[in-house]
C-alpha cells in the first residue's frame, strides 16, 4: 500500500482545504482530481484482496460504472481520465470501527492455536 501512502503525503502536502481558503480554486480543483483519480486507481489495485469493499467504493462512493473486476480494467489503473466533470457521491465507511475490546477479542482468538477438537470437526477421533 505503498500507493496509498504516496497520496496521503501528496493530500497532505498539497492541502486543498487551504488552496480553497485561500481563495486558489484551480489549484484545489486539480489537486482534488489527481486525487479522485489516485482513489479509483486503488480501488483497482486492492479490488483482488477486497472485491466487494473495493466494488461499494467503485459505484457507491466514487460513481463509477460497472464491475471493477471486468477484463482490463488494470490498464485503467495508470490513467488519469476520468471526465473533469465527474461528479462523486457523498464518501461514507467502508468498514465498521472495532473498538479495543472486539480488537482484544479477535487478536486472542487469533493467537491461540486450535484444539483436536475445531480441527477434527467437533470430533477427538482421528480418520
Amino acid at each position: 500500500m505503498h500507493y496509498a501512502s504516496e497520496g496521503n503525503i501528496y493530500i497532505d502536502k498539497m492541502a486543498p482545504w487551504q488552496l480553497i481558503k485561500d481563495k486558489k480554486e484551480t489549484e484545489a480543483r486539480r489537486t482534488l482530481y489527481i486525487l479522485l483519480n489516485l482513489c479509483k486507481s486503488l480501488a483497482i489495485v486492492s479490488s483482488p484482496i477486497l472485491p466487494q469493499s473495493m466494488q461499494r467504493a467503485w459505484t457507491e462512493q466514487l460513481n463509477l460504472s460497472g464491475s471493477i473486476g471486468r477484463k482490463g480494467i488494470w490498464d485503467e489503473a495508470a490513467k488519469i481520465d476520468i471526465p473533469s466533470d465527474h461528479i462523486i457521491r457523498k464518501p461514507s465507511p467502508l468498514y465498521q470501527r472495532m473498538d479495543e475490546k472486539r480488537l482484544t477479542e479477535l487478536r486472542e482468538g487469533f493467537s491461540r492455536p486450535p484444539s483436536h477438537k475445531e480441527i477434527l470437526g467437533g470430533s477427538e477421533k482421528s480418520r
